[in-house]
């Protein structure tokens, strides 16, 4: 044989193969996981951040859904290796799929010291308890690990399931919705859209931490697990390392969002944010394991009851512990106290915001506050290379103590607050006014069997605001208007926004003043509006930020006012076109994590469009600052030139 031609045959075969070998090998380390956007996606975000996946030599995509029923055909269908969500999908795929379809179980993936499931009822429900559920309904996703777990919630409360009708929603953003605009009278909403309603008045009747079993899982198809062992190895071992950091923390927020801030490779989605801002305690993960033959076996006979799977299927044909990382007893013991210790300290109060942001600015959630939200999601302030913490209050008064104890760097709130927060001995500055110009801000609205036809019927009733507000400043002009004043009626000071409008709704008061969206949400039902706030040429709602602030980050603030003007601009260009709104949404990924943001999505309020940036007229200024003055709410007159500040405003944007 020819030496150099054996050597030159060797050599191209090696040259068209080894890129074939490199790819095979490569696809080998390569999955592709589909997840829900749940409370446990958390562990995802963090193994990015710290690069658990790359580190194992592992490429991960996540494809997120709000529809299991989608992840569970992409998993069959071979367009995922994967999924997280639950033992009853595993069962639903294993029943209908072929043996080269089939998944297996591979971990559970429980939360340990909050509730991941609620059923709630949405703002003003006369229901108070699990057991007045009897003859209502409830919005469920049917033959489902929801369907399951309002089954096992209701009968811990010793209610049978076939008392309650259950109603078909299955997405889960529609179902956030309807439960809090009370289109059903109960909900079973997850994690992190269980702790968004309440932020908006909804109630919790019972949630998941009385059940001693959750059935959440991650599941990998038989051919991943046969093509792909190394990969789904590598996955659940990285896996177990975000879970590690995260248990590590013990809770702590601030340690949370230092870890965050140390690794910003990706922008923080909205979940990290309101575990930022304390709506959401940071979770405690269980440690790598499987369910146990009894959890499987509660499932599984819970399925062929309820005709979701026909036949029952072996627990080694579903669950497969043989790829996870080894847990030590002692690893389980030290979780266990943590748990324990996490629940015992844990304040009856939200927890405190941490973390140290460029700027943090305290809004209402009110729709004026759309635009702060927009240029977050659509990263318009990190394209300023500025971070800002959004955080929402339910009261003026609550967001102003804030800001004069140095929480809060700003404030979106009004005009007259503003100028209360100088008399009380802080020193703000109002940089911009943000008013609605196609649509009413506030209206007075009455209760529904009120009797109350027009404002001249007011005379005697009684009318919850928010005192020493622009609530109360509207309100004393909506009664002017009518030849009336405040003395003709009755003031109850109810300063928190889903307070006020479940008074309105349970028929405690008879009128109240309420900004949108709650205005919105309490017509839909059944309360009637007399007057509204398109009468005034002039609504004091302001942006203000405290001067020690601008002293120090005057540049920062003007990057903010640039990005949140690139945002009015990117709303007042879609001229009330909801669709417009949605497209964004969806570009950008922007969850329904506000119910401002949910209705606007949704068509059940315009688009707004905004004023463009400006500050108060001197004209302005003086009705706002002279009624309070009048009102006895500033002990002394406050200079327009002393807390107006037009200066740190963006160039104009042309109105075309």
């Amino acid at each position: 044989m020819n030496y150099k031609k054996w050597l030159l045959g060797c050599l191209l075969v090696l040259l068209v193969c080894t890129p074939l070998l490199a790819q095979e090998e490569t696809d080998a380390m390569h999955l592709r996981v589909g997840t829900l956007h749940l409370l446990e996606r958390l562990i995802f975000q963090v193994a990015f951040r710290a690069g658990y996946f790359e580190e194992a030599g592992l490429t991960l995509e996540v494809v997120e859904s709000t529809s299991g029923k989608v992840l569970q055909e992409a998993t069959v269908a071979g367009e995922l290796d994967g999924f997280q969500m639950d033992v009853v999908s595993a069962l639903k795929v294993n029943a209908s799929a072929g043996a080269d379809e089939e998944v297996r179980v591979v971990r559970h993936i429980g939360v340990l010291n909050i509730p991941s499931y609620a059923i709630i009822v949405g703002p003003g429900s006369t229901l108070a308890d699990v057991r007045d559920l009897a003859g209502a309904n409830m919005g469920i996703s049917h033959n489902t690990i929801i369907e399951y777990l309002a089954d096992a919630l209701l009968a811990s409360a010793g209610v049978e399931p076939d008392e309650v009708e259950y109603e078909e929603v299955a997405l889960i953003p529609v179902r956030y919705e309807q439960t809090i605009l009370r289109q059903v009278e109960s909900g079973l909403l997850p994690s992190p859209y269980l702790d968004a309603s309440l932020q908006y008045g909804a109630e919790v009747l019972l949630d998941d931490t009385v059940l001693d079993y959750v059935p959440k899982a991650i599941a990998f198809s038989t051919r991943a697990l046969t093509e792909k062992p190394a990969a789904v190895r590598a996955f659940l071992a990285a896996y177990e390392r975000a879970v590690e950091t995260v248990n590590a923390m013990a809770g702590n927020t601030l340690a949370f969002r230092e870890f965050s801030d140390a690794r910003q490779t990706i922008r923080p989605s909205a979940m990290e944010s309101m575990i930022y801002s304390g709506q959401i305690a940071l979770p405690l993960f269980s440690r790598a394991g499987v369910p146990s033959a009894d959890e499987f076996n509660l499932v599984q006979d819970w399925a062929l009851a309820k005709g979701v799977i026909p036949a029952a299927q072996a627990y080694e044909d579903v669950i497969d512990d043989s790829l996870l990382p080894a847990v030590t007893t002692e690893e389980l013991t030290a979780l266990d106290a943590l748990v324990a210790a996490f629940k015992a300290a844990q304040p009856a109060a939200e927890e405190e915001m941490m973390g140290d942001p460029d700027l943090r600015i305290g809004v209402l959630p009110v729709l004026n506050a759309l635009p702060a939200y927009v240029a977050q999601d659509a990263g318009y302030f990190a394209e300023e290379g500025i971070e800002v913490e959004i955080r929402i209050f339910l009261s003026a008064k609550e967001l102003s103590e804030e800001v004069m104890a140095g929480g809060m760097d700003g404030l979106q709130a009004d005009l007259i607050t503003a100028l209360r927060i100088n008399d009380g001995g802080g020193d703000v500055k109002t940089l911009r006014h943000v008013g609605i110009t196609n649509q009413p801000f506030v209206q007075l609205v009455v209760a529904r069997d009120s009797g109350i036809e027009s404002l001249a019927d007011l005379a005697g009733t009684r009318i919850a605001i928010s005192k020493n507000t622009v609530i109360e400043y509207l309100t004393d002009s909506f009664l002017a208007s009518a030849g009336l004043s405040a003395d003709d009626a009755e003031y109850v000071e109810i300063p928190k926004l889903v307070e006020r409008y479940n008074a309105i709704l349970r028929g405690l008061i008879d009128a109240a003043s309420l900004p949108q969206p709650f205005a919105t949400i309490a017509l839909s039902y059944g309360a009637r509006a007399l007057i509204d706030d398109t009468v005034m040429d002039y609504v004091p709602e302001a942006l203000s930020v405290r001067a020690d602030v601008l002293a120090e980050k005057g540049e920062i603030v003007s990057a903010f006012l640039r990005a949140y003007e690139r945002a009015v601009a990117t709303l007042n260009a879609m001229d009330g076109d909801n669709d417009q709104y949605l497209a964004l949404a969806d570009a950008v990924n922007s969850k329904p994590d506000s119910v401002v943001k949910s209705m606007v999505a949704g068509r059940r309020l315009p688009v707004p469009s905004l004023a463009w940036a400006r500050v108060p007229e001197v004209e302005e200024y003086a009705s706002a600052h002279d009624w309070a003055l009048e009102n006895g709410l500033l002990m002394e007159a406050q200079a327009y030139e002393d807390i107006i500040d037009g200066s740190y405003l963006p160039e104009p944007v042309a109105e075309e």
